[in-house]
């Protein structure tokens, strides 16, 4: 069986830089407790009330852009849960969820909780998903990727899916497949691409 990696790509909408993580962004900081460390689920809830406290967004829900909720198949949901060690810290409101038609024939779900919003690609070449607080996701989007390694050459990543929600009004982004340029479309803000190269944004300036 293929070992699959993940790794999750944030993507930075307001430079449009990219920053690498696993599950949560980088900023997340650990604290703590009585009870010992909180989960990185906790701290991401955590986090995101305390920013929802603060001085008035003029968007805070990234699902507003994305039209009527759908419902998320049970097999799904399980999927996910799965995929981030379990959801119930994070509120998921999966009958909410929002099923979004990404390029690429990529599939993403958009699923919010308790301040937080949850990005989930059930496409090959493996499952992946983000989370992020609900002001940093309506402010910067969410971006994931998948990668697998080559059967005939263990360790060897390929076959490679990078796919976000950006909230700009954009219609492409520029990446970097291998060593080539690309540009890539943005359709009603979903954007996704695949290829056997590794995929990196392109720098800026």
């Amino acid at each position: 069986m293929n070992r699959l990696f993940l790794i999750t790509v944030l993507a930075l909408a307001a430079v449009s830089a990219f920053v690498l993580s696993i599950i949560v962004d980088s900023g997340e900081e650990h604290h703590g407790s009585r009870s010992g460390p909180k989960s990185w689920q906790e701290q991401l809830v955590g986090r995101g009330k305390r920013q929802l406290e603060g001085p008035p967004r003029s968007a805070t829900a990234l699902s507003a852009r994305f039209g009527p909720p759908e419902g998320i198949p049970h097999e799904t949901q399980a999927a996910i849960e799965r995929n981030i060690g379990g959801g119930r810290r994070l509120a998921l409101r999966y009958k909410e969820a929002q099923s979004l038609q990404a390029p690429a024939h990529v599939h993403l779900w958009l699923i919010e909780g308790s301040a937080v919003a949850c990005l989930f690609v059930a496409a090959k070449p493996a499952p992946a998903s983000v989370c992020r607080t609900t002001v940093q996701a309506a402010a910067d989007g969410l971006s994931l990727g998948t990668y697998k390694t080559d059967p005939r050459h263990p360790g060897k990543p390929t076959h490679f899916l990078v796919a976000g929600i950006d909230p700009r009004d954009i219609s492409s982004l520029n990446v970097v497949i291998g060593e080539k340029p690309v540009r890539i479309p943005v359709r009603n803000g979903v954007w996704a691409v695949r290829a056997k190269d590794p995929i990196l944004p392109a720098r800026q300036g």
